[in-house]
């Protein structure tokens, strides 16, 4: 009787182990996946501690990032520096002012001394700022995309092959300029004289820009009013906006 009984047991146990052993298998399997996919996650979200600087995207189309490198040089930082070495050629390949006379790539971190002493040897002189200017675009680290791409002429001058836009910009910073009214400066005869600007100018130059004002508008309504006392303003408006002034 206790045979039997101890036969019926090893029985019961050997029928729970078997039923068991496909759940254990599946556990087991289930582990195994997930411990593989915590280690490719792991492999493909690495801590960014762990990894060099990645390189920063092309950024020569952005107009306001040029014109916020070329805010880092100042007076202090950036005194006596050739034409050919100003803050629009360096900022135009991705150079910002750090130090004294001290460049540095804002997308690859390279730094370039840019010390131009005075020298009596004209053409010693001449020789180290063609090394310089060599440099603006050599000094970047491999593969940085300044040298390639730098930041179009357009940023910073005057496009006189294109009076259209030359037009069209100077009546923008013109109506700007009207909104502020009897705050713009009066500009007198005698002023106008100290900058050889006629009157005749300045009459041709308004009625530019009213006819390019109202390309610009829909209606037929008069851009410009006629009355007396806003003509002094309109003057003043007109020569400031040809200066490249606008309202702030």
């Amino acid at each position: 009787m206790a045979a039997c009984e101890s036969d019926g047991d090893v029985l019961s146990t050997s029928n729970r182990n078997a039923s068991e052993t496909p759940q254990k298998v599946r556990q087991l399997l289930s582990d195994s996946i997930a411990e593989t996919d915590q280690s490719i996650s792991i492999l493909e979200s690495p801590d960014d501690s762990d990894l060099p600087g990645l390189p920063a995207p092309c950024d020569s189309a952005n107009k306001e990032a040029f014109f916020s490198r070329v805010e880092s040089f100042t007076s202090f930082k950036w005194a006596g520096m050739s034409l050919e070495l100003s803050p629009f050629h360096c900022a135009k390949y991705g150079w910002t002012n750090i130090e004294c006379d001290v460049l540095k790539c804002f997308s690859c971190q390279a730094f370039l001394c840019a010390t131009l002493h005075p020298l009596q040897d004209v053409n010693k002189y001449k020789e180290r700022l063609a090394g310089l200017q060599d440099d603006l675009k050599a000094a970047h680290k491999k593969f940085c995309f300044w040298p390639d791409s730098p930041c179009p002429d357009r940023f910073w001058t005057l496009p006189l092959n294109e009076p259209a836009a030359l037009l069209h910009e100077m009546a923008e910073r013109f109506k700007c300029l009207c909104v502020l009214d009897t705050q713009l400066p009066v500009l007198k005869q005698d002023d106008l004289g100290v900058m050889t600007i006629k009157e005749e100018t300045i009459s041709l130059l308004l009625q530019l820009v009213e006819d390019e004002l109202k390309s610009d508008t829909k209606d037929d309504s008069p851009v410009l009013k006629s009355s007396g006392d806003l003509l002094p303003a309109h003057v003043s408006a007109c020569v400031l906006a040809l200066s490249g002034w606008t309202a702030g």
